[in-house]
């Protein structure tokens, strides 16, 4: 798996604005919290609850679209609205939420610290710990806030996010030892 990072360049967190979405960016700052591993589906598993024929469906875009009918071609019922996901048998993938606040050296006077979600996948869950100076490389992402999650209609703000393909510890903070520059995710 190729991780870049080293840009020319890194970008502050108060400057990221919409030219930026979907574009490779890195920033600098403290790692203030890090949440619980939790599971994030890749491909779901559906049995039909008629005839138990099987189909595997990859996640697009955060969403696995439940198959709606048992095909025929496949060898299944030709049933419809009859697939069940079996949990046990999908595949997850390790995911976790970092937050990333801006160092007081890098705050103008009378603000308050910037911050930024980041998500981190596989090998780079764990790999920072709060109290780290990091330099995370990722891709800048923007998604629509929905008002309900059940409801389709979705606000004109949106939540932005990095999501990480690579960290770089300038310093470990003091729950993490006093180990300086190491790498993570190469």
């Amino acid at each position: 798996q190729v991780r870049p990072h080293g840009l020319d360049s890194t970008s502050h967190m108060r400057l990221l604005d919409p030219c930026d979405v979907d574009a490779l960016v890195s920033v600098r700052g403290m790692v203030v919290r890090t949440s619980p591993v939790v599971p994030d589906l890749k491909v779901g598993y559906f049995v039909c609850e008629v005839c138990g024929a099987t189909r595997a469906i990859g996640i697009d875009r955060g969403h696995v679209e439940e198959p709606q009918v048992c095909d025929q071609a496949d060898g299944g019922c030709g049933s419809r609205g009859c697939f069940q996901m079996a949990h046990n048998r999908c595949t997850f993938a390790d995911k976790q939420m970092v937050r990333l606040q801006e160092t007081p050296a890098e705050v103008p006077a009378g603000e308050t610290p910037a911050s930024l979600l980041l998500f981190c996948h596989d090998d780079l869950v764990d790999a920072v710990q709060p109290g780290d100076r990091v330099e995370a490389t990722g891709v800048y992402r923007a998604q629509p806030r929905r008002v309900n999650p059940k409801i389709t209609k979705v606000k004109a703000v949106y939540k932005t996010y990095l999501d990480v393909i690579h960290f770089q510890v300038v310093e470990r903070g003091e729950a993490g030892g006093n180990r300086a520059s190491s790498e993570s995710g190469n």
